[in-house]
């Protein structure tokens, strides 16, 4: 028994010594922000790496990212961010690559493609970082628009939310609760949608919100003259 567990014991520590060596001598990325293959990014979402070890200031010459978007890249200590300036472009494909990053000790790696697609977040999307930046970000646009306290705002039929783009516009984000189960129920449903619809509009006239002072997504689409409301 007894040299069962040092022999247990000997591969746990060599175990750990070999990874210990690994981490060491090699450079790892530890997490990557948006990960690759996320298709809900928002258009300003910041793009970070983080390393095993410290980066060499030189990686901020080695960035890439397709379509071209104006921002700015630091690096600090294990972490190389870009920030971008302009915002990416709704339902949007990108590739950003960090080409063959070197650590300050001289580590090498290749490089780091990260994909990812732009589209509309309403804010119960966002992660709680996110929700924090969106928060200083609208304290003062949301004297301008006081329905933002408000939402988001649900009830059985339907729900309001919103989006904020890079020009501080809203966008607000009404989702329908309409019942459709079978092909019969066609006209029902549709029917549905439009009272649920005319209740959204209703709570945000109650709020003293012009419906024509916004642009309106209704999810799902409606075919109704109020869906086209102006922006």
């Amino acid at each position: 028994m007894k040299k069962i567990i040092i022999s247990v014991m000997v591969v746990v520590i060599t175990g750990i010594g070999l990874w210990v060596w690994y981490n060491h001598t090699h450079l790892l990325v530890e997490s990557t922000d948006p990960k690759d293959g996320n298709t809900k990014v928002d258009t300003l979402h910041p793009i970070s790496i983080t390393f095993n070890h410290y980066i060499s200031p030189a990686a901020a010459r080695n960035f890439t990212i397709s379509p071209a978007v104006q921002g700015n890249i630091s690096v600090n200590g294990t972490t190389f961010t870009f920030t971008p300036t302009t915002a990416y472009q709704l339902n949007s494909e990108y590739t950003a690559t960090l080409k063959q990053p070197v650590s300050m000790g001289g580590l090498q790696r290749g490089d780091i493609t990260l994909h990812f697609k732009v589209s509309y977040l309403s804010y119960s999307d966002l992660s709680k970082k996110q929700q924090q930046a969106h928060l200083d970000r609208t304290d003062s646009i949301q004297r301008q628009y006081p329905i933002l306290q408000s939402l988001p705002y649900e009830t059985l039929n339907y729900k309001i939310d919103y989006a904020l783009d890079s020009n501080n516009k809203i966008t607000l984000l009404i989702s329908l609760y309409g019942i459709y189960n079978r092909p019969s129920q066609a006209a029902s449903y549709q029917h549905q949608l439009i009272v649920d619809q005319q209740q959204a509009l209703t709570y945000l006239a109650s709020k003293g919100v012009k419906p024509t002072t916004y642009r309106i997504i209704y999810n799902p689409p409606i075919s109704s003259p109020q869906t086209n409301q102006g922006d």
